[in-house]
């Protein structure tokens, strides 16, 4: 989402060698938190001789037609699945679609005629390409740029409480259009 180049413009100078140092857990840090904030994987487009790589997902069944799944940019494969026994039995492409119709990620797999996706616990696995978009959009790079800066310029406004052992981190580093910005990509489930 963002990087040592982008932070260093952003500051106007160059990073001190702790600074640099401190971006293999700084960088993550911030991608965490954005993916949490907007529920939402914001995948980098891959090198030129590099694809997106499958992966396995596995879901509830909820006894509908419908079954919402984390977003992709590809569905490959949809398996009935057992589970206990580790044994699925694909579905095939022709009995499906997957929605909005059109358009990227996608959110969902339908069933087109009248077939459901059982009720169960993880009994529906899903091979796909995964990411809400391919290629980082700009508003997410610009606002993971300001975070990874103002933890390293100021990092005096991350707080941290703790409640009867509870602790959280607070971050107090969102001017308000960054948060609009976010608040618009937030994932919404219906």
């Amino acid at each position: 989402m963002t990087n040592q180049t982008l932070i260093e413009a952003k500051l106007q100078r160059t990073l001190t060698a702790d600074e640099v140092s401190s971006l293999t857990v700084l960088i993550p840090l911030v991608e965490r938190f954005i993916a949490n904030y907007t529920g939402r994987n914001f995948v980098d487009v891959p090198a030129e001789d590099e694809t997106l790589a499958e992966t396995v997902k596995y879901y509830d069944g909820n006894g509908c037609r419908e079954l919402s799944v984390d977003d992709a940019q590809e569905i490959t494969k949809v398996e009935s699945y057992d589970p206990i026994d580790e044994v699925g039995e694909e579905i095939d492409d022709s009995r499906y679609t997957t929605r909005p119709f059109n358009e990227l990620p996608i959110t969902s797999i339908q069933f087109l005629y009248d077939d459901i996706f059982s009720v169960g616990v993880k009994n529906i696995k899903v091979t796909g390409k995964w990411g809400s978009s391919l290629g980082i959009p700009e508003d997410i790079q610009g606002i993971a740029t300001h975070i990874a800066s103002e933890l390293i310029s100021n990092p005096s406004q991350v707080k941290q409480e703790s409640i009867e052992g509870y602790s959280r981190v607070l971050y107090d580093l969102l001017p308000p259009i960054y948060q609009s910005a976010l608040d618009s990509r937030i994932k919404i489930l219906l």
